[in-house]
């Protein structure tokens, strides 16, 4: 199986080399590129192409993280963003978002669960550090993030399974696919399985809409 190909967008040169070492040096992973900022970030992903982009937000470059990501994606949608950044609070978490980062993890993450989300990235899901996981809670409470479901997909939240239910729960505050999977005691790939036929039940793209879906449920 081929490795994740991951490029870096980071500033700081140690916590870039260090990362870069890390995934070169740990089977599965291949760093493809590394780079202090965001200039020619268009041509650098073309030319390296990875599948997922570790992105950092605050960069010395005229273009910030958020602003890159935004641009990557437009440029590139099959392209992975996973935001790994020293901020929590709640506008730069909605700003990745909607710039369509795919996750967003703290700097003080483990190097072993770094992996974790990188990989969990590149499978399609969503990997968020706990508090900002409980943050993205916390603001879907307060409805604070602009609901975009139709009337039809709040309905179709009474058509999905308890198992189902179970899934939709646990992905939408945040969980990885494999903690997810170890908690219900079931494969990742059922995870996959069960997590597609929920979206397609409730005409959904994301665990955001997932989540604002489900607070007509619980």
């Amino acid at each position: 199986m081929e490795p994740i190909k991951v490029a870096i967008i980071e500033d700081n040169r140690y916590l870039r080399e260090g990362m870069t070492s890390l995934l070169n040096f740990t089977q599965g992973f291949q760093c493809v590129g590394a780079y202090p900022d965001a200039t020619d970030i268009v041509y650098n992903i073309r030319r390296v192409a990875p599948k997922v982009v570790l992105m950092d937000i605050d960069l010395p470059s005229k273009m910030n993280g958020i602003d890159a990501t935004q641009q990557l994606r437009a440029t590139f949608p099959d392209i992975y963003i996973l935001i790994q950044t020293i901020f929590e609070d709640e506008k730069r978490i909605c700003q990745a978002i909607d710039a369509g980062a795919a996750g967003y993890v703290l700097k003080n993450i483990p190097p072993t669960k770094l992996l974790e989300a990188i990989a969990d990235t590149a499978a399609g899901g969503a990997s968020m550090s706990p508090p900002i996981a409980k943050k993205m809670m916390e603001l879907l409470r307060k409805a604070q993030l602009t609901s975009v479901l139709s009337p039809k997909t709040k309905s179709n939240t009474q058509q999905l399974t308890k198992c189902q239910l179970k899934v939709a729960e646990s992905i939408a505050t945040g969980k990885s696919y494999k903690m997810v999977a170890e908690e219900l005691g079931i494969t990742v790939d059922a995870i996959k399985f069960h997590l597609k036929n929920i979206y397609a039940i409730l005409e959904i793209d994301n665990r955001y809409e997932l989540a604002d879906a489900l607070k007509k449920v619980f």
